[in-house]
């Protein structure tokens, strides 16, 4: 199931992310593993490069079925390492099929933007 979120994401992201974010992808949205400090690597759901206002900002996601707020926080330690390593701005974005309340109301006091599965189609 979350490969066909992912691949959905990629042909849906751009067009949203412009559209609400004012962001002009430079690059395709693909999946792609990324290396951290320590020698640490892991799999981004999504990975890409856009422009805004001229500058060059990385996107990058995760897709859930369901995220949890420990999911989540640990994504946000990954954008932020990122960030750093990079030297770049990063948009963090969550793609799933369901966020219950709680975790919706999480993610409003952070800088993830989500979208659920049905706003891909």
């Amino acid at each position: 199931m979350g490969y066909s979120l992912e691949n959905k994401s990629y042909k849906a992201l751009p067009s949203l992310l412009k559209r609400d974010l004012g962001l002009e992808p430079i690059t395709p949205l693909i999946r792609k593993y990324l290396n951290l400090p320590k020698g640490k690597k892991f799999q981004a759901n999504i990975y890409g490069l856009a422009r805004r206002d001229g500058k060059e900002i990385i996107i990058l996601g995760e897709c859930k079925v369901r995220p949890s707020k420990k999911e989540l926080r640990r994504f946000l330690s990954r954008v932020k390492q990122l960030s750093q390593i990079k030297g770049k701005d990063v948009v963090p974005i969550v793609v799933a099929h369901d966020f219950p309340p709680e975790i919706e109301e999480y993610l409003k006091g952070t800088e993830i933007r989500y979208y659920w599965s049905y706003e891909l189609e």
